[in-house]
């Protein structure tokens, strides 16, 4: 099964192009992610997951945003590095597309765990639960 989930995030502002970088998306239904996403949105829905690329995806997002919106961006991506899985009706840890898409390479799995806690440096409290 091919599953296609990756994104490109670019930001336009004040005729200045910042490329953020590649993200993967996936829906809880589909394969083909593009053919269900919003052309624009402010943030998505439920049915949607997602997690950055690489570490370089999180540098850059922090650089051009900032910690505060940075944070607020990817937790409008539900960005599960950020928002963990506990709380998400449609997807778990062990879901196909998780395992097949995220979750092929050892990079995928470290920032799934230490994003939050190494480039947001959050309080003990507020991490997310495993």
């Amino acid at each position: 099964m091919v599953i296609r989930h990756l994104f490109f995030i670019d930001l336009f502002t004040n005729d200045k192009f910042e490329e953020i970088g590649t993200i993967r998306i996936l829906h809880k239904d589909k394969h083909r992610t593009g053919s269900v996403i919003p052309n624009q949105f402010t943030r998505l829905n439920d049915e949607f997951i997602s997690l950055g690329m690489n570490k370089e995806f999180y540098s850059e997002i922090i650089n051009v945003l900032g910690k505060t919106r940075a944070l607020s961006v990817l937790e409008e991506l539900h960005d599960i590095s950020i928002i963990g899985l506990d709380n998400n009706p449609y997807f778990e840890i062990n879901n196909q597309g998780i395992q097949d898409s995220f979750f092929r390479s050892s990079d995928a799995r470290y920032l799934y765990e230490e994003v939050l806690k190494v480039y947001f440096t959050l309080p003990q409290n507020n991490l997310k639960k495993w």
